[in-house]
């Protein structure tokens, strides 16, 4: 490897577990001296493996969970959403929604959203319908882009 190409850090957040050993959440890639690329994938909820309830969680209080993660791997990466340059997000038999499901996953988005950012637009999003995701419990999952100023 030569002294300019750039290392990759892959980690996974204190208290963060990922799912399954082959999993990491945070990828950190410094760009320049002043830079740095930043992603974030495969955040979803995290049901409590100790719940024998074959309930599925509510899509829009899967979406605010898996914000919350996103807020905890964008603090252990040294991000913020001011840094986010773009987003995809992942919902399970999208079509099948109601008019409700629908509204609330975006109500949820934008709460998140505008948190810390008020009215500020958010970054570039891909809403992407899927079939399934990794497990038949998860309904949402997203993945975020950042470039830090360093």
């Amino acid at each position: 490897m030569s002294a300019s190409t750039p290392r990759v850090h892959i980690f996974n957040p204190e208290g963060h577990p990922s799912a399954v050993p082959s999993y990491s959440h945070v990828s950190v890639v410094q760009l320049s001296a002043t830079s740095k690329l930043v992603s974030f994938a495969g955040q979803t909820y995290h049901p409590s493996e100790a719940s024998a309830s074959s309930e599925t969680t509510p899509l829009a209080e899967q979406v605010r969970l898996a914000l919350a993660n996103v807020d905890t791997c964008m603090a252990a990466a040294g991000c913020t959403k001011k840094d986010i340059v773009s987003n995809r997000q992942y919902v399970v038999r999208m079509m099948e929604l109601s008019e409700q499901e629908f509204d609330d996953r975006e109500n949820e988005f934008l709460k998140w959203w505008k948190s810390t950012e008020g009215d500020s637009l958010p970054p570039p999003d891909t809403l992407i319908g899927v079939h399934s995701l990794a497990r038949k419990d998860i309904l949402y999952e997203c993945e975020i882009t950042c470039i830090v100023q360093t």
